[in-house]
This record gives C-alpha cells, sequence and structure tokens, in this order.
C-alpha cells in the first residue's frame, strides 16, 4: 500500500511540477500542490531538512507555488528519482 502510494505520488508531483512551472492556476492544480507537499513532508523531509540537510539538500519549508525559484534544486530531485537514486536502498522503490 505504501509503495502504491508512493508511486502515485511521485507521479503527481513530476506532473504538478510541470503544471505549476508553466505557470497554471486551477483547483485541480492546488489540489496537486498539497499533495505534492504532503508526499515530500512525508518521505523526504526526514532525511533531507534544514537540520539534516542530508546531501546538502533540504526540501523543508520550499514554496510550492513557486517552484521556479528552485528550479535548480527540484531538477536535482527529478534527477535522482528518475535515475533510481531516491528513494535510497531500504526505502519503497518505485517501479518503472
Amino acid at each position: 500500500m505504501r509503495k502504491r502510494r508512493l508511486q502515485l505520488g511521485f507521479v503527481l508531483f513530476i506532473g504538478g511540477l510541470a503544471t505549476l512551472y508553466s505557470g497554471s492556476s486551477s483547483r485541480a492544480q492546488r489540489a496537486n500542490t498539497i499533495a505534492q507537499r504532503a508526499l515530500i513532508e512525508e518521505n523526504c523531509v526526514v532525511c533531507h531538512n534544514q537540520k539534516s540537510k542530508t546531501a546538502g539538500v533540504s526540501l523543508q519549508g520550499l514554496n510550492f507555488d513557486k517552484v521556479g525559484d528552485n528550479a535548480a534544486l527540484w531538477e536535482k530531485v527529478l534527477r535522482k528519482v528518475r535515475t533510481g537514486q531516491m528513494p535510497p536502498p531500504g526505502a519503497p522503490r518505485l517501479e518503472a
């Protein structure tokens, strides 16, 4: 169940980033943003927070309404997810 939720969350995350980056605004976009934030806070911020800054990355407190302000960071996150480097070994993995 958690694995399926994580898969769905990352799909929403990637799709939502594209929507947010395009500047579109709607009720669906807002719901997607909320889902993305919850997914990241639940699964990523545990290690990638202001205190730990694992790998020099903190996702804590980022403004999901202004993804472009942190484009380089989000591109790094997407690259790590796409290449299977994240989530780390031992955490629920995404299927291709």
